[in-house]
């Protein structure tokens, strides 16, 4: 099996990507790319966070129809001429409400398997939650045994709606933080993976390919895989980026069960896109093929007369065939 960041090192160069098997050498223009490729890999990987937790409030409740519902309810409730029996059971839906609202936050975190929490609110949203959870059951006893005050549905009622807004603040606040951070980022979309050290490798075995693109976005209906490059900004995207975007794109397709209709390269000052045809997929496949009959020979020969590509590569000191 191929990765995607070993056939763009094939498609610069044979000879730099047959060494790279063994040799593992920088210049300081790959180290300076390694840190700017991992400082741009943490900025999307907080605008995934903060999309992340967005969905959990999603998936939580609508909160803004919560908070016009217990609006509602606590007026009721306040109603002088509202007797007692009917408070009993709008105060009982309303903890009710509440306890499906907290646990269900509780179980998707769990599922995700996401119990650090980065953020102040990730932790206000848990403890409110777990709150939540503890003081319901205390109300429903409460409520179920009779002969409470009448102040007692009021005061209860309120908290309810305290904590309603409570939530609809964070989510518009969190909504606001994730627009901010990708709007600085420069995206057009949903977060939906980044390719950083805690992220799973993409494999597919059908195509013989396995990576981690910086990032793939959800645009529409379609998924979008993105690959960031540092340096300089070339007139056109460079031919070994357009192996490996194309690379991603056969394995975002593999693993998501969607064919990608295109991938992104993004320069420092500006982004290419990619056509992800049958021509470029027939390409990628055939050097994965020409990749596959080195290793069996084992004959690389260099496939420029560039002094300028040798010059630049970070395995120059490594190499016989270089130009000097």
């Amino acid at each position: 099996m191929q990765s995607a960041g070993d056939l763009e090192k094939y498609g610069y160069c044979p000879v730099s990507w047959w060494l790279s098997r063994e040799v593992r050498m920088q210049n300081q223009d790959t180290e300076r790319g390694i840190a700017e490729h991992q400082d741009s890999s943490e900025g999307f990987q907080g605008a995934l966070d903060q999309e992340r937790s967005v969905l959990e409030w999603h998936f939580s409740l609508l909160i803004s129809l919560a908070v016009l519902v217990n609006l509602t309810l606590v007026f009721l409730i306040f109603l002088p001429s509202m007797p007692l029996a009917p408070k009993r059971y709008i105060l009982l839906g309303m903890t009710l409400l509440w306890m499906v609202v907290a646990a269900g936050y509780l179980i998707h975190r769990g599922r995700q398997g996401r119990y650090r929490m980065e953020s102040f609110h990730e932790v206000a949203v848990t403890v409110l939650s777990i709150i939540s959870l503890l003081l319901a059951f205390n109300i429903i006893a409460l409520v179920l045994l009779g002969n409470v005050p009448d102040w007692v549905y009021g005061f209860f009622s309120l908290f309810w709606l305290v904590l309603s807004l409570l939530m609809a603040y964070f989510e518009r606040e969190q909504g606001r933080q994730s627009s901010m951070m990708k709007g600085m980022l420069n995206l057009e979309g949903q977060v939906v993976y980044v390719g950083d050290d805690n992220a799973p490798v993409l494999r597919s075995e059908a195509s013989g390919l396995s990576g981690r693109p910086d990032l793939i976005l959800r645009q529409g209906d379609d998924l979008v895989p993105l690959e960031l490059k540092s340096g300089r900004t070339p007139r056109g995207p460079l031919f070994s980026h357009i192996l490996q975007v194309g690379a991603y794109c056969i394995l975002v397709s593999d693993v998501y069960g969607k064919r990608v209709e295109k991938g992104i390269i993004r320069y420092p000052e500006q982004e290419f896109d990619v056509d992800y045809d049958e021509n470029l997929e027939a390409l990628v496949r055939e050097k994965l093929q020409e990749m596959e009959a080195l290793e069996l020979s084992g004959e690389v020969r260099r496939n420029h007369q560039r002094k300028g590509k040798c010059d630049h590569c970070s395995r120059l000191d490594a190499c016989s065939q270089a130009i000097r």
